[in-house]
């Protein structure tokens, strides 16, 4: 599940002095629009965080359906495994070397935020952990 790693990196970015907060998408389908339309409606940036393939996975199916709304504006990013064959290897270890875990989210996210800062005032971005379990 990467519901834990995102909650843990939005706190760490809190620290930090950064605006986030960690949605755990239970499920994809049904979608539960109601609550992360409140989010996304207010973000700048939606970071999705998935444990799947980059491809198809639950971040084009939410950034496919608030795009397709007009009064969504946030600039969309996403840290999931690529599109190759991935070794063997421990959770953890995998976890780590793909930024899957708490540290390489909050890294990517400091990331991400302030590359958007240096292109536009940013404000709050929303990460979001997606339940695997």
């Amino acid at each position: 599940s990467m519901a834990w790693p995102g909650y843990f990196a939005a706190k760490k970015l809190h620290e930090a002095g950064y605006s986030a907060v960690a949605i755990n998408l239970r499920s994809v389908k049904p979608l539960d629009l109601k609550t992360l339309c409140t989010y996304i409606s207010k973000a700048k940036t939606v970071l999705v965080v998935e444990e799947g393939a980059a491809i198809g996975g639950v971040f084009h199916h939410i950034r496919n359906h608030f795009t397709n709304e007009t009064i969504f504006n946030a600039h969309w990013k996403q840290i999931a495994l690529p599109d190759e064959f991935i070794e063997h290897g421990s959770i953890s270890s995998l976890r780590k070397k793909y930024y899957l875990d708490e540290d390489g989210i909050f890294q990517k996210s400091t990331l991400f935020i302030d590359q958007e800062r240096q292109d536009i005032a940013a404000d709050p971005i929303i990460s979001t952990a997606r339940y695997s379990g």
